[in-house]
């Protein structure tokens, strides 16, 4: 026998996990934390972000395909990702400061010159010359998140297709102009608002479960 849970239900329920979280006083790191606490702090707050999202994804109506994909594509980056620094710990951290800092260090380079302000060309240049922590064995899964889904045990769920499909509707591409041109039975080709193609966003539980991985991944680091 199969059992399906209706959309409406669903929402209730993370509308529900969703006030749990915010409901929570805030945490503060002991001293006896350890190594690991910097992992632990960063994905509460990868978590925290993919509330965000998740309250403002169930609160956009569904006629804004667009929006919504755009949310989901984050919710899922950030569940993902959570989940990968749990399960990584302190080398995970490491390799996302890594990454950070190099992109910091390629953004000030593009920046050098262009800006008129003499103090900000100054930290503009600071940046530039600081070179980013020793590059571990995770950076390249940091660096790309194909290879931080392929280090997961996803089983048979093709979870980076899965994202690189959100991905279309969150960059300006023919797929996401495309939806809304539709040509009818006559052969003449219109734009529809909204859009009536259906579209992977349309699937709530796909939103849904990176959120929910994230807060789970939280609570058994807190155990």
């Amino acid at each position: 026998m199969t059992f399906k849970i209706s959309d409406a239900n669903l929402q209730r329920h993370v509308e529900l996990l969703i006030e749990d979280w915010f409901s929570q006083p805030g945490l503060k790191a002991r001293n006896d934390d350890g190594d690991d606490v910097n992992s632990f702090l960063n994905c509460v707050g990868f978590t925290n972000a993919a509330a965000e999202c998740m309250r403002t994804y169930l609160n956009t109506v569904p006629a804004d395909r667009i929006a919504r994909g755009i949310l989901a594509r984050s919710i899922f980056e950030l569940g993902v990702t959570c989940v990968w620094l749990s399960l990584t710990g302190l080398d995970g951290f490491e390799a996302l400061r890594w990454d950070q800092q190099r992109q910091k260090k390629a953004l000030a380079n593009e920046m050098k010159g262009f800006h008129p302000n003499e103090e900000l060309n100054q930290t503009i240049s600071k940046v530039s010359e600081q070179e980013p922590h020793p590059k571990n064995s995770r950076a390249e899964q940091a660096k790309y998140f194909s290879q931080m889904i392929n280090s997961l045990d996803t089983g048979a769920t093709p979870l980076y297709v899965i994202y690189r499909m959100y991905s279309e509707y969150s960059h300006a591409s023919l797929g996401v102009s495309n939806s809304y041109i539709e040509e009818n039975d006559a052969g003449e080709v219109g734009v529809y608002f909204p859009a009536r193609h259906q579209a992977l966003n349309d699937h709530m539980g796909t939103a849904v479960a990176p959120f929910v991985w994230a807060v789970n991944a939280v609570n058994k680091m807190l155990i």
